[in-house]
């Protein structure tokens, strides 16, 4: 097969023995979600923030040290109830899946609540 990788970035492929088979690719490149210097994109009526999926796995990662019950895991716990919307609309849980329990719930929580 020959490929001929046109300047949008999509490829047509031609079958050897003749006739014309197209496949459109996405141009394996990175992509910017928010460019230097911009700090928020609105996602439908979402609005995240640069930082809101290292925030939140941040506080999952303390929430497993914390005791239940406690002022300081109630704080992370509403804290990733904040966060939670903005990863969904982000689309982090189409591609990934939570392995905690309590997170999962929490997605599921969330998921009711949009």
């Amino acid at each position: 097969m020959n490929a001929d990788l046109s300047q949008d970035g999509l490829a047509t492929y031609r079958r050897v023995r003749g006739g014309t088979l197209t496949v459109w690719l996405r141009r394996s490149v990175p992509r910017t979600v928010l460019p230097d210097g911009e700090d928020n994109a609105a996602f439908g009526d979402v609005s995240a923030r640069k930082g809101t999926v290292a925030a939140f796995i941040a506080n999952a990662e303390t929430l497993d040290e914390l005791a239940d019950g406690t002022p300081e895991r109630d704080a992370v716990l509403a804290q990733l109830r904040t966060l939670a919307p903005g990863l969904r609309a982000v689309g982090v849980l189409d591609v990934f899946i939570a392995r905690s329990p309590e997170i999962a719930a929490l997605f599921a929580e969330d998921s009711k609540s949009s």
